[in-house]
């Protein structure tokens, strides 16, 4: 799945390469970037190569999972993420499916044409608020 030939986006390989990001990309061509933090946690945060195209601008997402389980998010997580969301300039908290997984993760929506001075920043962005919610949640760092 990772390690593929398919080398993603190019806009987005430039600013990881002169940036010293290491990173893999799948067989999408997304980059799967793993971001280490100083308590010796870690999270993997990864940047769409694929874009989509909204009121004429051509977006892509930054993601990273924060919470991972089976059956359904109590209410006063739900109800957390939700206040979360209401704080944060840039991303929101998404709740989905994956098979019988629920999935909670972080998301940020940014112009494909971002540059290193917006694109970096968002990669630490959602790695800090996806490990944080991790963290708090799960207790552990297997995201």
């Amino acid at each position: 799945m990772f390690g593929s030939k398919k080398k993603g986006d190019p806009r987005v390989r430039a600013i990881l390469d002169a940036e010293g990001i290491k990173y893999e990309t799948d067989t999408d061509g997304d980059y799967r970037i793993v971001f280490g933090f100083d308590d010796n946690r870690s999270q993997v945060v990864f940047v769409n190569s694929n874009t989509e195209t909204f009121a004429g601008v051509e977006i892509r997402e930054v993601w990273s999972v924060g919470l991972k389980g089976g059956g359904q998010l109590s209410a006063a997580v739900a109800n957390d993420l939700l206040v979360r969301n209401g704080q944060y300039k840039v991303g929101a908290w998404q709740v989905s499916r994956s098979g019988d997984q629920l999935i909670a993760l972080f998301k940020v929506a940014l112009s494909a044409d971002a540059d290193r001075s917006e694109l970096v920043p968002v990669l630490s962005a959602v790695a800090v608020q996806a490990d944080e919610v991790e963290k708090e949640f799960l207790k552990n760092d297997d995201l």
